[in-house]
């Protein structure tokens, strides 16, 4: 028990490992320990920035991490010869990716709620914009969708006139709903084109420079 909290204080890094520790630490375990997280950066700055700025670096970081992805397998196995990079290589480069994105990502959220942006005649952070205009899109296609009669594919109007049988009503008309279609993509406009001013805006905000290195 003494052996297993010496170990587990060695792998957080607070206390080396003696000598005959390692010698109980099997290869597959050593190789746990090279490939350990980046640890936290501490290099936290006030820069100014614009969330267009966030998103490259951010879809930049994910090329870099999906390309460590892919040739982690690859690198599992290798002919005499062969120049590859080891998986623990490859691997600290899919980390170092991943934690950059990560807060990147809490720098981005951080900016979304510091700028407010103004959809028509409402003010919200661009936080708020962001998570409304997926929605605003969906709402905007259903009523479109409504808002077109479907016929039938012979000519002929789907609704029965038979007398004799029950058929179900519409709710709301075609009018209607071409109306609030309208409405809807004008709301879904909007918070597009508030989106693109909201990014635009450079502010300054508490992040570290070497994740855009």
């Amino acid at each position: 028990m003494v052996e297993h909290t010496a170990l587990n204080r060695a792998v957080r890094g607070s206390t080396p490992l003696a000598p005959a520790m390692r010698d109980q630490v099997g290869p597959q375990k050593r190789i746990a320990l090279v490939s350990l997280p980046p640890q936290g950066m501490d290099g936290d700055a006030t820069m100014k920035i614009t969330g267009y700025k966030l998103q490259h670096v951010l879809r930049e970081l994910a090329h870099t991490r999906d390309i460590a992805a892919g040739q982690f397998d690859d690198s599992l196995k290798a002919f005499p010869g062969d120049q590859k990079r080891s998986p623990i290589e490859v691997m600290r480069d899919y980390q170092d990716a991943e934690t950059k994105i990560a807060k990147l990502q809490v720098a981005q959220s951080t900016y979304n709620l510091k700028v407010t942006v103004k959809v028509i005649d409402q003010q919200m952070p661009l936080s708020e914009a962001v998570k409304l205009v997926g929605g605003a899109g969906r709402a905007e296609k259903m009523w479109r969708t409504v808002a077109k009669p479907v016929k039938d594919r012979y000519g002929y109007d789907s609704d029965t006139r038979d007398a004799n049988v029950l058929v179900a009503v519409k709710t709301i008309t075609v009018v209607e709903a071409a109306k609030l279609a309208k409405d809807a993509a004008k709301w879904a406009s909007a918070l597009r084109e508030a989106i693109q001013v909201g990014n635009a805006s450079e502010i300054e905000i508490e992040i570290d420079p070497a994740l855009f290195e």
